[in-house]
């Protein structure tokens, strides 16, 4: 696996919007790099079994048919599901991003949430590019902020349910590689 501690900004934008797809439409419907990105061969993938787990482990078609769907505020039951919702969106303005444009799901959905740090990643890779310093340390701060304040509070120990109700490798391996690719991303903060 690549060190992802040690991944430039526009590789991280493009990791968190690869991953945002998978939450967004069935695999089969991905480029080959996010196969490679798994390590996992593309024949040796049965696209109908695919396409019936997609909707079994994210849409929450029915209690109990599959996991909760990936949505921040029902994997923090201590939190009210408004306030997670507000504080996601205030990322999403304080970045100068309209979500509603960015994502048809809702803002605490795991799609929107890695479409969120995609595109902070992207602005801080610009700013880089500009030589502009200190609005790039400010795009980093808020990476740092929701990843430690959202995405490792909630996304960790869905990963792991992820992982459990999965029938299929393939999202065994999704989940792994979150995981890993989150816990990675923050060592690289705290580096810093």
């Amino acid at each position: 696996m690549v060190n992802n501690a040690v991944l430039l900004p526009d590789e991280r934008s493009r990791v968190y919007w690869l991953l945002s797809d998978f939450f967004l439409k069935p695999p089969t419907e991905l480029s080959s790099t996010i196969w490679q990105m798994l390590k996992i061969p593309e024949q040796s993938i049965d696209s109908t079994s695919l396409h019936k787990e997609f909707t079994r482990l994210f849409r929450g078609i029915q209690e109990g048919y599959g996991p909760p769907p990936p949505y921040e505020s029902l994997y923090r039951p201590n939190e009210f599901p408004t306030d997670i919702t507000e504080a996601v969106l205030s990322y999403f303005q304080t970045g100068g991003f309209d979500a509603a444009v960015i994502c048809d799901e809702p803002v605490d959905f795991l799609a929107s949430e890695f479409r969120l740090m995609s595109l902070l990643a992207f602005k801080e890779h610009e700013c880089r590019q500009n030589e502009d310093w200190e609005l790039s340390q400010f795009f980093i701060n808020l990476q740092r902020e929701f990843l430690q304040n959202h995405l490792l509070i909630w996304v960790p120990d869905y990963c792991q349910i992820l992982s459990e109700a999965s029938r299929v490798n393939f999202y065994q391996q999704l989940a792994s590689y979150i995981s890993v690719f989150l816990q990675d991303i923050m060592k690289g903060y705290v580096a810093k």
